[in-house]
């Protein structure tokens, strides 16, 4: 049984699915096909001819008739004029209908057009001449900004519902949603216009048949209205007991509706009979709207869940400050019926703030349903329904005095044109901004008091950034300040540090990084966030080990933190005191100050890295000074030989090293390395090399055994990464050799007298690569005119722009090419191409050239 009464379920909610997705799209397309047919219409009324007094339909059923409610005495010329309340009774020769005064006023005329109108007053029946003339610009402008604005909230409704309902289908409170917003555009569609059809160009096939389907819907939309509020954000108790008695009470209003309109069409019910109907339709649906209304509130009042109550506060909020202000307005122009007769443009100033009001409730659902961000629209609702109410005042304000100038200028001066109204027009309009600002602000003030004095503590603690010490102190102020004005317990600055990892104010570790998703995604979306809706809406995701973060610091609200379109940190805010939830005032004031707190705590950072780096570089100033101190500031005396050398580091110190060592017999030591990286680490290394070079050969070791010993050394106290290119040679004047280690490094070459040259190839591995290795020495003769040129990979490998690299042949080329310069000028001939090769490329490593030659 209850398998059946699921399948009968099931198929039902098919059945509707479609219904709906055929009838919104549809909609859609009438409404399209209707603006265009207004916009017609609208193009012709304008170069119409039309009438400027005014009548209203009185009466029921044969006994309706026209009464003149606004007399525009200049139509009359000078010939009778009626007074306000005369009948209307023939138009030429015709009895004034309904359909023939359709057909003959309310219908494209050419200006100056003259009819005779036939109308009983308190001296009976009299016959007057009214000419046609243009509509006057300013009504002209009202009229545009009314249909404009209707097909605005046309369009809004209809899309909305249908983006609810086609993102989720199968939700029954999407559906009733989606149903709403259709009876609320058949409204727009077939309730209200402000231009006869008949000045359209085109008419619409089975324009009847669709106006009375859009009708008989928009005369249930608060039935409608209050379906969405028994089933959102969940079915009411009563609703899932009673679901068939329940929805046939909401929907009673169609009922008697349609049994007004098929009872009469049928003619089973009579004229008034079937208007009595239809009128305890439109009383129920109104009834259904308001009881809507207080369900809503009753709801919002009782619901706990953070989440719904914002979802319910912002379908009230859209609701109430549009369609319900709506309503109001008309129900005071009926009430006041006369005053707004008595001047038509009153009656089109009321329409228009009507459609205006109206406006919201489509943009607020958009908002709410579409993007899930629900506290802050409800703040954009309230404060754009703020804007827009001190817009319309202050715009209404203006077209009264513009009107009341305008009617002045025309009956007291005899003024006809326009010109006159419309530059006051154009000097009032000046003042129109200004004047809503102010407005807007003494409004806020008033009423809004709390936003002002949260805005005015944290702006007051941001104007004394400069004040703070460091960044610790600033986050610590600022989550003060933050716990103090909210009244949370709880305020985490999360900052991203080094390696893409996010840290608290004291460094501690947090599971966030810069490539999750929940960062990512608060780079994105660049606005507060509340985590229950992050949630709920499964939108964003979010690891577990986030997830459990945020639960056991109590984070209620994450406010990203942006400074140059990049995500510094984010502020993790914890729940209010007394289980109250965050006002929307509150969330506006943390949104536009959150930019201001990221730029202050940058520049901060960037003020201690500042100081940081002037302390670095007066270091590493030291640190050069200290290492020039280990090169050889005066070469020594080195019989036989003349020596030059040369270093240019690439940084504040260098890794490259070389070295000249008086020995006894009136030998010399030429050393020269090339230590891996640059920087303090590489000079470090360098002045533990040269240590142990000159105590090693100093007391005797020969040389391999000298150069192994520095590789147990280095390789024992330095990481495997770290390692040491060298060459160390002795040269013996007594007997003309040159007795060398090379441990991996560019090969020196020696320039014979004649030109020929002689490589010192490596004769063993990198020092501190590996322990135990064992290194050769090697001898060869060194004669007189004969010049060795030792170097690093600095002086051989440097690019220019075609990333090109200099080379070791170039190297041997200009040496030869110079064998007789000396080894001064040599150096000065090397370095100079080198500079000319790479042109404004900069260098990227440090270069030494050590040359000496035979005397």
């Amino acid at each position: 049984m209850r398998s059946d009464s699921s399948q009968i379920g099931g198929r039902f909610g098919e059945v509707v699915r479609i219904m709906t997705a055929v009838f919104g799209l549809a909609l859609l397309v009438v409404l399209l096909v209707v603006i265009m047919r207004d916009g017609t219409a609208l193009g012709t009324v304008k170069k119409s001819g039309v009438m400027h007094s005014d009548v209203r339909l009185v009466g029921e059923g044969d006994a309706r008739h026209f009464v003149f409610t606004h007399i525009d005495s200049l139509e009359f010329g000078s010939g009778p004029i009626p007074a306000l309340g005369d009948t209307v009774l023939k138009v030429g020769d015709s009895t004034a209908t309904p359909a023939y005064w359709g057909a003959t006023i309310n219908a494209p005329m050419p200006p100056d057009t003259q009819i005779f109108l036939t109308y009983r007053g308190a001296l009976g029946d009299k016959t007057a001449l009214i000419t046609a003339r243009n509509m006057e610009r300013l009504t002209y402008a009202m009229l545009l900004i009314i249909e404009w604005l209707r097909y605005l909230v046309a369009l809004g409704f209809v899309g909305v519902g249908l983006w609810a309902f086609f993102a989720q289908p199968n939700s029954r409170q999407v559906r009733a949603f989606a149903w709403f917003c259709f009876s609320m555009t058949s409204l727009m569609i077939a309730g209200v216009s402000a231009i006869s059809d008949n000045y359209a160009t085109f008419s619409v096939p089975g324009w009847g048949y669709v106006e009375s389907v859009l009708q008989a819907i928009f005369a249930a939309f608060g039935s409608y209205w209050l379906s969405l509020q028994l089933l959102f954000p969940h079915p009411v108790r009563l609703l899932r007991r009673f679901p068939v008695p329940v929805y046939l009470v909401a929907f009673l209003p169609l009922l008697l509706y349609l049994t007004g309109e098929i009872g009469e069409g049928l003619g089973l019910l009579g004229k008034d009979l079937a208007d009595s109907s239809r009128n305890l339709g439109a009383i129920g649906s109104v009834v259904a709207l308001v009881i809507g209304f207080v369900i809503s509130a009753v709801r919002l009042a009782r619901k706990k869940d953070r989440v719904e109550k914002r979802q319910l506060s912002i379908v009230l909020w859209g609701t109430v400050l549009g369609l319900g202000c709506m309503i109001g307005l008309i129900f005071t122009m009926q009430l006041f019926r006369e005053w707004f007769d008595a001047a038509p443009m009153r009656t089109l100033i009321g329409v228009n703030i009507a459609f205006a009001l109206l406006l919201l409730t489509p943009i607020s659902y958009a908002y709410a349903f579409g993007r899930y961000r629900l506290l802050e629209v409800q703040s954009r609702i309230r404060r754009g329904t703020r804007y827009v109410l001190t817009t319309v005042l202050v715009f209404a304000l203006l077209l009264a005095v513009v009107y009341a100038i305008g009617e002045y200028a025309l009956g007291q001066f005899g003024i006809r044109g326009n010109l006159p109204t419309m530059a006051i027009a154009i000097v009032l309009a000046l003042g129109i901004g200004p004047a809503r600002r102010k407005l807007q602000s003494t409004i806020e003030q008033r009423y809004y008091p709390e936003r002002q004095r949260l805005r005015d503590t944290l702006q007051h603690f941001l104007d004394r950034t400069a004040s703070f010490a460091n960044q610790h102190s600033f986050w610590i102020q600022l989550e003060e300040r933050i716990r103090d004005s909210l009244g949370v317990d709880t305020v985490h600055p999360v900052l991203a540090g080094n390696g893409g990892g996010f840290h608290l104010r004291e460094l501690q570790a947090t599971p966030f990084h810069c490539q999750s998703d929940f960062v990512l995604n608060l780079g994105k979306v660049r606005r507060p966030l509340f985590v229950d809706e992050m949630i709920a809406s499964g939108r964003t995701a979010i690891s577990d080990d986030e997830l459990d973060w945020l639960s056991s610091n109590g984070v209620a609200l994450v406010l990203p933190l942006m400074a140059q379109q990049k995500l510094t940190g984010f502020l993790a805010i914890g729940y209010k005191n007394e289980n109250e939830d965050y006002a929307a005032e509150e969330i506006t004031v943390l949104s536009s100050l959150a930019p201001q707190v990221a730029l202050a705590a940058e520049n901060l950072r960037l003020a201690e890295e500042n100081i940081e780096k002037r302390r670095l570089e007066e270091q590493m100033q030291m640190a050069r000074r200290i290492q020039e101190g280990f090169l050889p500031r005066e070469l020594p005396v080195t019989p036989g030989l003349v020596c030059a050398a040369h270093s240019r580091f690439s940084l504040e110190v260098a890794g490259d090293y070389y070295d000249l060592i008086p020995l006894e017999g009136n030998r010399t030591v030429l050393a020269i390395a090339d230590v891996s990286g640059k920087g303090a680490g590489a000079a470090l290394l360098m002045a533990n090399l040269q240590a142990s070079l000159r105590t090693a050969v100093e007391i005797g070791i020969p040389l391999s055994r000298a150069v192994e010993r520095v590789n147990e050394l280095i390789h024992r106290n330095t990481p495997p990464e770290q390692y040491i290119t060298f060459v160390a040679a002795i040269f013996d004047p007594a007997h003309n050799e040159l007795t060398y280690v090379n441990a991996g490094h560019n090969p020196p070459f020696i320039i014979r007298a004649s030109g020929h040259i002689d490589e010192l190839p490596a004769t063993g591995l990198i020092l501190g690569a590996l322990p135990g290795m064992k290194y050769e020495q090697d001898t060869m003769r060194l004669f007189e005119g004969d010049t060795l040129v030792m170097f690093t990979d600095g002086v051989s490998e440097p690019m220019n722009s075609g990333d090109e690299e200099f080379g070791e042949p170039r190297i041997r080329e200009l040496v030869a090419q110079c064998r007789t310069c000396s080894p001064a000028e040599l150096i000065e001939r090397i370095e100079s191409a080198v500079n000319s090769f790479c042109g404004r490329v900069p260098y990227e490593d440090d270069s030494t050239l050590l040359v000496v030659r035979r005397v």
